[in-house]
């Protein structure tokens, strides 16, 4: 089994025995398992003991909480049982550490946020954002959009968005290729990249303090390739949508007598951002402040996305009338498995709602 985390971000690490009472006496190490390099020197520091399992089982469950390493790679968790009578640690436990993705960095009540359209300081909950529109939007269309607005503040899941990158952003000039794994040769990359996710495309912009090394990870230490500020997806932005609670099929025969299904449960969103298929959708807790992420739930991506618009008269003169009220998709669950559950939910910007 192997545990995998983000950089630099808080996790626990757990083992069972058959013996209980060991706390203060056990203890944790973390090897860089390439290098061997020690991440964390032999500690009882952390470690708690958890009650056993069911009535008539023994032993216990020792669990240490602490932070990831900061640089993405393959290590290794070690647990000993200190040492007795003079004897030499023996190994009770050892676990594989898969530090991949980016770091969890979330925003505080206390910091600036920027939303997906503008700039925006100071302390605003996520309940009030209200923007409708430029000043230039029909007042029928900003009724309709703060009509859509008011029931995702009303029954709306909190969850972070990431555009996923495609050909069409490298067009655009705000992505390019992975420069860790993209194949020219064969325009493929790798199944399980660090830094595109096995996406194969990257943001332009640079991150500032990371490089990529010999191997394609992700270092602290400087190098010739400078690491990209997002990869595979696009910065995060935090905003709202309404889940379907159960999926509901809906099949009938059509003309042919072919049974087809004409109807699907699809959740509901805002109009900005903009929603495309395979665009991924992390759930999150996000404390009563509005601003900090309490916990990470489940990853879906978006499929069969749809924008609901309005077209305004003039039409045939006018290229800037088609007004988008809403938007909804289906939603597909990435599997725990998946190597996009290493993405982080970086630092957030809030959406418009």
């Amino acid at each position: 089994m192997a545990l995998y985390t983000n950089p630099n971000s808080p996790f626990e690490a757990t083992f069972d025995s058959v013996l209980t009472g060991g706390v203060g006496q056990f203890r944790i190490s973390i090897i860089d398992t390439p290098n061997s390099a020690v991440f964390l020197e032999p500690t009882t520091e952390g470690i708690t003991e958890r009650p056993p399992g069911p009535p008539g089982t023994s032993g216990g469950i020792y669990a240490w909480a602490g932070t990831s390493p900061p640089v993405t790679g393959q290590y290794t968790i070690y647990w000993d049982d200190g040492g007795t009578f003079g004897n030499p640690p023996e190994i009770l436990a050892v676990e594989d550490l898969v530090v991949t993705g980016q770091p969890v960095i979330t925003a505080s009540v206390n910091q600036g946020v920027v939303p997906a359209t503008g700039n925006r300081t100071g302390q605003t909950h996520i309940v009030d954002m209200k923007n409708v529109g430029p000043p230039s939007t029909p007042q029928e269309i900003k009724r309709q959009r703060r009509q859509a607005g008011d029931l995702l503040r009303r029954y709306g899941q909190p969850i972070i968005h990431r555009h996923m990158y495609t050909l069409d952003d490298v067009d655009k000039g705000v992505a390019k290729k992975c420069p860790s794994c993209f194949d020219e040769a064969y325009s493929q990359v790798r199944n399980d990249c660090p830094v595109c996710f096995s996406i194969g495309f990257v943001s332009t912009e640079d991150d500032t303090e990371r490089f990529l090394d010999s191997n394609g990870n992700y270092t602290y230490s400087s190098t010739d390739v400078v690491a990209p500020k997002y990869g595979g997806f696009a910065e995060p932005v935090l905003t709202l949508i309404v889940q379907p609670d159960v999926p509901i099929d809906l099949f009938k025969i059509n003309d042919r007598g072919v049974l087809t299904r004409v109807e699907q449960a699809q959740a509901f969103t805002y109009f900005n951002p903009y929603f495309a298929d395979n665009d991924l959708l992390i759930m999150v807790e996000i404390s009563i402040d509005g601003y900090t992420i309490r916990n990470i739930l489940d990853y879906y991506q978006a499929k069969n996305a749809n924008q609901h618009t309005i077209r305004g008269w003039g039409k045939r003169v006018r290229n800037q009338n088609q007004h988008v009220i809403s938007q909804s998709f289906e939603m597909a669950m990435v599997p725990p498995n998946n190597i996009l559950h290493s993405v982080s939910p970086g630092s957030v910007s809030y959406g418009v709602i």
